[in-house]
């Protein structure tokens, strides 16, 4: 598991914990959960952020994966490393077979 795909959980984890649950009495409350997420997520792509030593607005998600790396600016892609290595091998086999 590369960082950018642990950042990936941690975000998907904040997405799908719900804001509010609902209390005894039937009333819709705050989730703590949520928060928690929110916070495990935004420290999750700091961190990935740290990892690659780039400003966190450079941080965004693979095109194919969806694994956090690189994404915006100077340096940026839009597929990750391994998404780009291996659209880089499906194209030089399929020129091997044209050849």
């Amino acid at each position: 598991m590369t960082v950018g795909e642990w950042v990936r959980g941690q975000v998907d984890a904040w997405r799908t914990t719900p804001r509010t649950i609902l209390d005894t009495a039937g009333r819709s409350a705050p989730n703590p959960a949520y928060a928690t997420a929110a916070r495990a997520a935004s420290s999750a792509l700091r961190t990935l952020a740290g990892h690659l030593g780039i400003p966190l607005d450079e941080v965004g998600p693979c095109v194919t994966c969806h694994a956090y790396h690189h994404r915006y600016g100077t340096g940026g892609r839009p597929l990750c490393q391994a998404c780009h290595a291996a659209a880089l091998d499906r194209v030089r086999r399929r020129y091997r077979r044209a050849a």
